[in-house]
């Protein structure tokens, strides 16, 4: 169901073909999918031995997440038969986005100068955002552990970071960094003992980690020191935790009043008011004829506006 962009129903039909030697009726039921809403037209056949009858299936969306998948299945059942075919359905609304191996979309990060959609439909099209809240940004020192260690929350070395994020939240974003060009720094972002994200692969201490539209709980964010550069360890921590509903410094959201399905679109997200010093982040949402489709995070710098 690659290209079913979630804004309205789509329509499928399959062939059932009675393989027995006697006549048989085929009742239909649906399985998991859900958030779905599926329905089977008609919704039992009966057949006799090698006749075929035509079936519609009809799925559309219903509190089913956009961009992810949902699997289930529908099965018609006779006396001594019965045919199941799997289903797998994505509702995307926005370009269908490509999984990186920490599991998020490529593609959700934008800078506000230069973002771009390409919707799963045509007709009009309206968006909003939040405007933009700064990346709070505190300093931290803590004592060196092993040289080349391996992560180990408990270890010397590690500094954790507790998180609460509230229902409706669009996005965590942490990051951390240090001036020190002998110390590498890596990033982990857990919720509760799952990683959800870790951003450990370069000789780098400017790490980032994040999660789009993340379930309301605790999460944990770790700094390691894999090289320190000395015996402590001096560094700076950013967070934001953007709210999907909440209204921040004002921006202005310049997008097409009408799109075309597979199309490319730019939009920007422009302050209103110069920002201070410092990054930025805001929450894009869209819409078409009253269906609300998740959009983006967007990034900032002060610089990026002069």
């Amino acid at each position: 169901m690659r290209e079913y962009d979630g804004t309205r129903p789509v329509t499928l039909t399959r062939t059932l073909t009675n393989v027995g030697k006697t006549k048989e009726t085929y009742r239909s039921s649906v399985s998991g999918l859900p958030g779905m809403k599926a329905t089977v037209s008609p919704a039992s056949v009966t057949l006799a031995p090698g006749k075929s009858a035509t079936v519609t299936i009809t799925l559309s969306r219903g509190s089913a997440p956009w961009d992810r998948y949902v699997t289930g299945s529908i099965t018609w059942r006779g006396k001594a038969h019965s045919a199941r075919i799997p289903v797998a359905a994505r509702p995307w609304g926005i370009t269908p986005r490509p999984y990186g191996d920490d599991g998020e979309e490529f593609g959700r990060m934008v800078n506000g100068a230069s973002g771009s959609v390409q919707p799963g439909f045509t007709g009009p099209f309206a968006g909003r955002s939040t405007g933009y809240t700064p990346m709070r940004r505190t300093s931290y020192s803590m004592p060196a552990g092993v040289y080349g260690g391996v992560f180990d929350p408990s270890a010397t070395g590690v500094k954790k970071f507790d998180l609460t994020v509230p229902a409706n939240t669009a996005g965590i974003v942490v990051d951390v960094n240090a001036d020190d060009p002998n110390t590498n720094l890596d990033l982990y972002l857990y919720q509760g003992d799952k990683l959800i994200y870790s951003s450990d692969r370069y000789w780098t201490s400017a790490e980032q980690a994040y999660k789009f539209l993340p379930e309301p709980g605790r999460y944990t964010a770790y700094v390691f020191a894999q090289f320190p550069g000395g015996p402590v360890v001096d560094f700076q921590f950013g967070q934001a935790i953007i709210g999907r509903n909440a209204t921040y410094a004002g921006a202005t959201l310049e997008v097409p009043s009408t799109v075309e399905r597979g199309l490319t679109y730019g939009f920007t997200v422009k302050p209103k008011k110069p920002l201070a010093d410092g990054d930025f982040w805001a929450y894009t949402e869209w819409s078409t004829n009253g269906t609300v489709i998740p959009g983006n995070l967007v990034y900032a710098q002060q610089s990026s506006w002069q």
